[in-house]
């Protein structure tokens, strides 16, 4: 087993691997292993100590990272991969809380709503919150929510209300935090935060700040249980710290106490993208500093050709915001033929028309990317494939499920699990063409149940089903197959070749998949209706089998790699963005965010921009993008 830890490392992986000095921070670059010295630094640790009690725990921010990492160590490891728990940020800190969160008046049967772009289950709560409050006729409060009294008001103002309180949360501020004469903040914003939060507890429910506000309140608060934590898990290991915002740099913090030394990082300050979400270079140097930890680079890049990697060396060291010690990232295979193509064009549809033209002559779809600053650009591209039957994928980040159907399913779980759920209860209304006011009375019977009673005499089959779950609800993983099937009247064991019941067989057959994993992750006495929705909410979005070219932003292409590469309308205004121009760390996270997608290469990268771009005015000229210079490639 040790012979396979320790294959193929270079000095600074197996130094990385293998030290014991105490703190340790890893600066991976791009391409430079850094799944590999996680996996086998994990599989070290559990293979040195067999047979004992402790256990690892290691933090990442996707599920599918985590569920990648777990299956490597299984391989170097074998059962003892069973010590180890491996999650999301998120993921984590719903098992604590589902825990121990009653210690701070959280219901242990809470529950996440599943969000998406279509659909915001939380925006609904704040509306209900604030008309509930204005029906009280309290004049103080009254008054302070008199320019929400309109309903289109009010709902025009919900999600930007809600991205404020979820970048409150992100920096663990709730709404008594906020100083009595904030300027940011008056008094109305104050009030909708705390009827707001009061409104999700009665409902049980918790949104994603939450998750991490409410674990690292638990753990201040109640320091007993973050030395629990330290006592079962004697080693944390994170990944892509620098993606940490001040909630999870401070969950960290909670969790550590002053004392625990078997902390390893891994992180690139050269990657940091996304400042919007409080993810600051800062943190890397304070957790340097709070926890003397030592340092080690990987600099020797598996992935990328020597001629990009020289681009990107002169590209980054441009940045201010970046740790002194850093090497250049060293190539570790060398290519003799022309790597980097720069192509200019008159107009955006000339470049779209000759890139997918390039694509159909290389003909490695599965191995070929598209990457452009933002989803506009490559709206033209989209076009482009369709018109020359190009397969490709547009990674969905936002919906979960695009049949009406699948949602139903969720939303009658919603309901199962709590039958005064007006916001799912609603949805069904809307579904089955009731009105929700009709149904409300003053019997004793849950909101739920009265929608049952009001649409049983059309769905007969359907309500009898669902009073039997209500009754049992502990075989509900068992019947959702069943409600897809009431819903639908589909056979879902045979596949159709309609558009819109594919739609269906597709949500089907991924619901199925979290199912099975569902079942796999949690033992028979851990399933819940709630445990599952708050699992599933916590899932991956979008297909995750993908074929074809993939169509990226620059931040979606974050930890891929491809054999081709073409990113696209490299100008000034586009690739920095305008508004981070004349704003020097905005402008170093676009620098970055470029340095990302450049080194997405394994074999080729084709860089493109255009001399005019389309406006609602018609065409106007532009400047090929700053960076371009500053790689070497114009003058």
């Amino acid at each position: 087993m040790m012979e396979t830890i320790t294959g193929n490392l270079n000095n600074q992986q197996r130094e990385a691997v293998f030290d014991e000095s105490g703190p340790l921070l890893i600066i991976a670059g791009p391409g430079s292993g850094k799944t590999t010295i996680l996996t086998r630094r994990i599989a070290r640790i559990l293979s040195d100590s067999t047979g004992e009690k402790f256990k690892i725990l290691a933090l990442t921010f996707t599920t599918k990272a985590a569920n990648e990492m777990k299956e490597r160590v299984e391989q170097l490891a074998g059962d003892e991969v069973n010590r180890l728990l491996i999650s999301t940020f998120h993921g984590f800190c719903f098992d604590v809380l589902r825990k121990y969160g009653s210690y701070i008046g959280l219901n242990n049967e809470f529950t996440i709503y599943d969000q998406s772009s279509e659909t915001n289950d939380y925006v609904e709560i704040l509306i209900d919150a604030v008309n509930e409050e204005i029906m009280q006729n309290n004049p103080t409060t009254c008054k302070l929510l008199s320019s929400y009294s309109e309903s289109s008001t009010l709902r025009n103002s919900a999600p930007k209300l809600l991205n404020a309180i979820s970048k409150l949360k992100n920096q663990l501020k709730g709404p008594e935090d906020i100083p009595i004469n904030s300027r940011k903040f008056d008094p109305s914003f104050k009030l909708i935060y705390k009827l707001y939060n009061e409104k999700l507890r009665v409902s049980n429910a918790i949104d994603y700040g939450d998750l991490l506000y409410l674990t690292y309140r638990l753990f201040k608060e109640k320091p007993f249980i973050s030395k629990q934590y330290r006592r079962i898990f004697k080693h944390l290991l994170i990944d892509e710290a620098q993606d940490t915002n001040k909630a999870q740099f401070e969950l960290v913090r909670s969790f550590c106490g002053s004392d625990y030394r078997n902390i390893f990082i891994v992180a690139d300050e050269d990657q940091l993208i996304y400042e919007w979400n409080d993810a600051k270079f800062e943190y890397l140097l304070e957790f340097v500093k709070i926890y003397e930890a030592k340092t080690i680079q990987m600099f020797e890049n598996y992935r990328c050709p020597e001629p990009v990697l020289n681009m990107a060396n002169r590209l980054i060291k441009l940045n201010v915001n970046r740790l002194a010690i850093k090497r250049d990232l060293k190539a570790n295979k060398s290519t003799s033929e022309s790597v980097v193509e720069l192509n200019e064009y008159k107009f955006p549809e000339d470049e779209s028309e000759d890139v997918t033209v390039k694509i159909k002559q290389l003909n490695e779809y599965n191995n070929t990317c598209i990457i452009a600053r933002n989803r506009f650009v490559l709206k033209q591209m989209e076009m482009d494939m369709k018109e020359k039957g190009i397969p490709y994928n547009y990674p969905s980040t936002s919906e979960r499920f695009l049949s009406r159907e699948a949602k139903i399913v969720i939303a009658l779980l919603q309901a199962v699990f709590n039958e005064d759920d007006k916001v799912h209860i609603n949805l069904l209304c809307d579904y089955f063409g009731k009105d929700i006011n009709e149904i409300l009375s003053l019997n004793d019977q849950t909101l739920f149940r009265q929608f049952l009673n009001y649409v049983q005499e059309e769905n007969e089959t359907l309500v009898r089903y669902l009073l039997e779950l209500l009754n049992k609800k502990a075989y509900f993983l068992d019947g959702i197959e069943r409600l897809f099937e009431e819903l639908t009247d589909l056979n879902l064991n045979e596949d159709t070749d309609d558009e819109v019941n594919s739609t269906i067989f597709d949500d089907f057959k991924q619901l199925q998949t979290i199912i099975r994993r569902y079942k796999k992750d949690r033992d028979t006495d851990e399933r819940s209706i709630g445990d599952f929705l708050s699992y599933l909410a916590l899932s991956p979005k979008g297909n995750q089998i993908q074929s074809g070219v993939t169509l990226l932003t620059g931040h979606a292409a974050k930890g891929l790699e491809f054999d081709h590469v073409f990113i696209v309308s490299v100008n000034q205004g586009i690739f920095p963005d305008f508004r981070s121009i004349e704003n020097q760390r905005a402008l170093e996270e676009e620098r970055r965010n470029f340095f990302v997608a450049i080194t997405r290469t394994k074999k080729k990268l084709y860089l493109s921009y255009t001399l005019n771009k389309k406006t609602r005015f018609g065409y106007i000229q532009q400047k090929p993008s700053q960076f371009l210079q500053e790689i070497g490639l114009l003058d």
